[in-house]
């Protein structure tokens, strides 16, 4: 250890901390033995370690950034991610619902309303905060509405309006038409079977 070093260390000044870095930077001793040596933790001597790298690393760039620029950088980032996390929770609380329950029209509906209150907030970022994968908000479907077989639908029309009792299988059945069909046709129409008491 080096000289500076005395036994019983009450309080670590900077000048102390900056000689023990140096030894352990220059190989003259390791955390772990002065840890041990002084009776701290290895966690805080590596921190003191990687501050010393930090500011060696500062002092000999060609233009140093100063103390104070540090800690307004610092600042500004800290704020920026504070910032963020209130956007996040605003977004959540206007979307009202659980997360992923929902997909395309909620994350678009919810970017329009922030941007109304003139809140810019990225698709990418409200999909972070829903856990939705990006690909439900931006990809399209390419499927064409389901078409209905006109020639199909009158002569079922007419014969259920004459039975309303009849169900979609005993529609087919009484047509000759095949069921799958005959029940999508049901579906789309938005024709239910009435049941009778």
């Amino acid at each position: 250890m080096s000289t500076l070093m005395e036994d019983d260390i009450k309080r670590w000044t900077a000048k102390r901390k900056t000689a023990l870095v140096l030894d352990i930077i220059q190989g003259k001793s390791t955390i772990a033995e002065a840890s041990r040596a002084f009776d701290l933790s290895p966690s805080e001597v590596e921190q003191w370690v990687d501050e010393g790298k930090r500011g060696m690393e500062n002092a000999l760039r060609t233009k140093p950034l100063e103390v104070k620029e540090q800690y307004e950088k610092q600042l500004r980032e800290l704020q920026e991610a504070y910032g963020e996390a209130m956007l996040e929770l605003r977004a959540r609380k206007k979307a009202d619902v659980p997360a992923g329950q929902r997909g395309r029209e909620m994350i678009l509906g919810l970017q329009q309303e922030l941007a109304d209150e003139g809140v810019k907030a990225s698709l990418v970022k409200l999909c972070q905060w829903f856990d939705m994968p990006k690909r439900t908000v931006y990809h399209r479907s390419t499927q064409s509405a389901p078409k209905v077989q006109e020639h199909l639908v009158k002569p079922i029309k007419a014969m259920i309006e004459e039975n309303p009792s009849f169900g979609y299988r005993t529609a087919a059945h009484l047509l000759g038409f095949n069921k799958n069909t005959v029940q999508r046709i049901f579906q789309l129409k938005g024709w239910h079977r009435f049941e009778t008491l």
